[in-house]
């Protein structure tokens, strides 16, 4: 069995969750994103990381723009800003190595 440190998750991230992340797929793409802020996104390469037709991933990608998680680009292009600066929308999760 493989030791892993223990990640508390905040009762602001479980809200995050139940307020704005519908399925399982919603929670890949964002998570992909948050994880590869430098890159733009189309809607096709996202459907082939989280194994989502890119119809799905479009809808997915359109939602967080509306919300203001992502920037929606030109021709179905899709990356993480904040108040034009990219970035995570949110806390996330109290990990013992933050990003920062």
């Amino acid at each position: 069995m493989v030791d892993r440190p223990r990640v508390e998750v905040t009762q602001e991230v479980l809200q995050f969750l139940t307020d704005y992340i519908d399925t399982v797929p919603h929670l890949e793409a964002l998570l992909l994103l948050w994880e590869n802020p430098d890159t733009t996104w189309s809607e096709a390469e996202i459907a082939a990381r989280i194994y989502v037709r890119p119809e799905t991933a479009g809808e997915i990608l359109r939602g967080f723009a509306r919300r203001g998680f992502v920037r929606a680009q030109e021709a179905a292009a899709f990356d993480m800003r904040v108040n034009g600066t990219r970035a995570a929308p949110w806390p996330m999760w109290r990990m013992p190595t933050e990003r920062t």
